[in-house]
């Protein structure tokens, strides 16, 4: 594994005390070479913890590019990006690359441990929002793409629903009347703004639209009544859900774009919120 700060600050290894802490609410699979753990566009996927073998990190094949290879992770190290905490569907794959064991937590215990843990929570966050920072840099963020024209406003609202959710993503204006060509398919002003969502195009694409491609739109689940309820993601509304969230209560923000506002969460806060556009 890599040994630079910035890679350990990435990928961690967990010490013998945090991996039992861990591992106490996983459960053990074993894979063997070229296993698929976890595909892209997976709803409800796991955080991974290895102890023997690798696991690649993939970003899968795109229209116009191949897959590649993002990161090979082995024993002592956990796999999953922030998509785990906001209910976002898998962006990449997570692949065996040789045989090995490693324990599958599931998104309500890990929730478990962000709520009780502090050590293991601030550990867990920490590396998921550096993920999420390093992948803006290479080319996970072809798997959202919007294309517009200028400076339109439908282009705009794609661009800051990415942007509150935080979303890895990449964005090209065009210049007005512009077309755009693939060999099975032309595209013109009337179809903008395209979303391309793992490589799929999406004509006149709206925030709503794309938020249920990524599963971010909210859908009543089977876990039954909620605590609390919040309209409005703004500032008062984003601080409200994340203090309802921290007194342990369960906790649903609706917004209509994105959560946002600039506000700190207290430390006890690991959150069991669900945030979601409507």
């Amino acid at each position: 594994m890599p040994e630079s700060s910035s890679e350990t600050e990435i990928a961690p290894t967990l010490t013998e005390a945090q991996w039992t802490r861990l591992t106490t609410r996983a459960r053990p699979h074993d894979v063997v070479a070229g296993e698929q753990v976890i595909a892209t566009g997976d709803e409800n996927y796991p955080m991974i913890l290895i102890e023997s073998g690798e696991l690649e990190l993939v970003r899968g094949s795109l229209r116009w590019l191949d897959e590649e290879v993002l990161a090979i992770m082995g024993p002592g190290h956990f796999a999953g990006e922030l998509g785990l905490l906001n209910g976002q569907r898998a962006f990449l794959s997570v692949r065996a690359a040789t045989p090995g064991r490693i324990w599958l937590m599931e998104p309500a215990a890990l929730r478990q441990v962000l709520a009780e843990d502090d050590e293991l929570g601030d550990l867990i966050l920490h590396t998921l929002w550096a993920r999420r920072e390093s992948l803006r840099k290479g080319s996970a963020a072809m798997t959202l793409k919007f294309v517009g024209i200028g400076d339109s406003r439908e282009l705009i609202a794609l661009q800051r629903f990415a942007e509150r959710l935080d979303l890895i993503h990449t964005a090209v204006a065009l210049e007005p009347g512009a077309t755009i060509s693939h060999p099975a398919h032309q595209w013109g002003p009337e179809d903008m703004p395209l979303a391309f969502i793992q490589g799929e195009p999406f004509v006149r694409a709206t925030p709503a639209m794309v938020a249920e491609q990524l599963g971010l739109s909210y859908e009543p689940t089977s876990e039954g009544a909620v605590d609390v309820v919040v309209i409005g993601g703004g500032p008062a509304g984003l601080a409200a859900a994340i203090y309802g969230a921290s007194e342990g209560l369960s906790t649903l923000l609706l917004e209509a774009v994105a959560p946002g506002g600039k506000l700190v969460p207290p430390p006890a806060s690991r959150t069991s919120s669900v945030f979601r556009s409507v």
